[in-house]
C-alpha cells in the first residue's frame, strides 16, 4: 500500500478460470498505488464476483480506501497513515462524490467488521 517510488508495483487478481496483473492506473489510480480488496475490480473479472458482495459493504470500503490514497499528500502514506485510515469512522460515497465523517459502523468504513487496535 505504500506510495512513493515504486515503479514496478503490481497486484495479482486470480479466480479459478481468470486472472489479471494490475498496475497503477488500471482502474483510475492517480499515483503509484493500487487498492486490493475482497472483490475483483478489474473490468474483465467483475463477472466473477459473487452477487452477495454488494450486501457486505465491500464496494464502499474499497471506494473509501481508494479516496484516502487519492487525496494523500505525496510520500505521506506510511504505517501511521494506514493505521489511521483503517481505524477511521469516515467513509467516501463514490456515487455522490461526498465524504461522510464520524459515522462509526457505517458500511463504508474500513473498520466496521474487524479490529484494527
Amino acid at each position: 500500500m505504500r506510495r512513493g517510488t515504486f515503479q514496478f508495483l503490481k497486484s495479482f487478481l486470480i479466480e479459478i478460470n481468470h486472472y489479471n496483473l494490475r498496475v497503477p492506473g488500471d482502474v483510475g489510480e492517480t499515483g503509484p498505488w493500487v487498492v486490493q480488496t475482497n472483490h475483483l475490480v478489474y473490468p474483465s473479472l467483475q463477472a466473477d464476483n459473487p452477487f452477495w458482495l454488494t450486501f457486505i459493504g465491500t464496494h464502499p470500503r474499497y471506494d473509501t480506501v481508494f479516496q484516502f490514497l487519492k487525496e494523500a499528500a505525496s510520500n505521506s502514506v506510511d504505517f501511521n497513515f494506514a493505521k489511521n485510515m483503517f481505524a477511521s469512522n469516515d467513509w467516501y460515497d463514490a456515487v455522490a462524490k461526498q465524504w461522510h465523517y464520524n459515522e462509526p459502523g457505517a458500511p463504508g468504513t474500513s473498520n466496521n467488521h474487524t479490529s484494527v487496535s
